[in-house]
């Protein structure tokens, strides 16, 4: 139903945010409310917030999920599901293969950069992710783009395995090799060029 914004109660808006069943877009939808009820109110259109009482009333927990039986991986089926990748889904092979080693995030893994890499010191440094701003209204047009891990414990250096780094300087030259043949290949130093061209830099 339309309502005139300063008839808008805290149980309106109590009830249409509990109305959302997923979690990160409920989380979403108050931080959106609350910035803009607050400006409202600041620019006195308002007499009062009521975004303040309906926010309180708001179940933001993050529902814990069932525990399931998950069994982890064998050597074996890693090594089968590296060697399958490597050969048949080549865009998959080097970001499963940091993501395995190095126990990143994926949004952390696409996101890393040769630049990262201490091939001397074997380690990579871990900065940033790529993904979507909290701050920004996710629509079907977005594109990802880089933002800042999701703590500061997550900028870290993480050692990484001479053959992983071997495996690297190979597809780097790949890389190069591309960029003579097609003149728009663009990698922009990222390890995963596949994904960072659809960033938004």
């Amino acid at each position: 139903d339309k309502k005139m914004l300063r008839k808008v109660t805290a149980a309106d808006l109590s009830k249409a945010i509990n109305r959302i069943s997923h979690f990160s877009v409920k989380q979403r939808a108050c931080m959106i409310i609350k910035s803009f009820f607050e400006f409202a109110y600041n620019k006195h259109y308002i007499d009062y917030n009521p975004s303040v009482k309906a926010l309180r009333s708001v179940d933001v927990e993050k529902k814990k999920r069932k525990t399931r039986d998950v069994k982890p991986f064998t050597i074996k089926q890693i090594q089968h599901l590296l060697y399958t990748c490597k050969f048949e889904f080549q865009d998959m092979y080097i970001p499963l293969l940091l993501s395995i080693t190095l126990g990143t995030r994926i949004s952390e893994t696409i996101a890393i950069k040769y630049s990262d890499i201490d091939f001397t010191g074997k380690t990579v440094y871990i900065e940033r992710q790529l993904g979507y701003d909290y701050k920004d209204v996710v629509t079907e047009s977005n594109v990802k783009k880089e933002v800042a891990t999701k703590t500061s414990n997550g900028i870290r250096y993480i050692p990484v395995p001479e053959w992983v780094l071997n495996e690297l300087i190979v597809k780097r030259g790949w890389y190069e090799t591309q960029k003579k043949r097609v003149l728009s290949f663009q990698d922009f130093n990222y390890v995963s060029p596949a994904n960072a061209q659809k960033t938004d830099l």
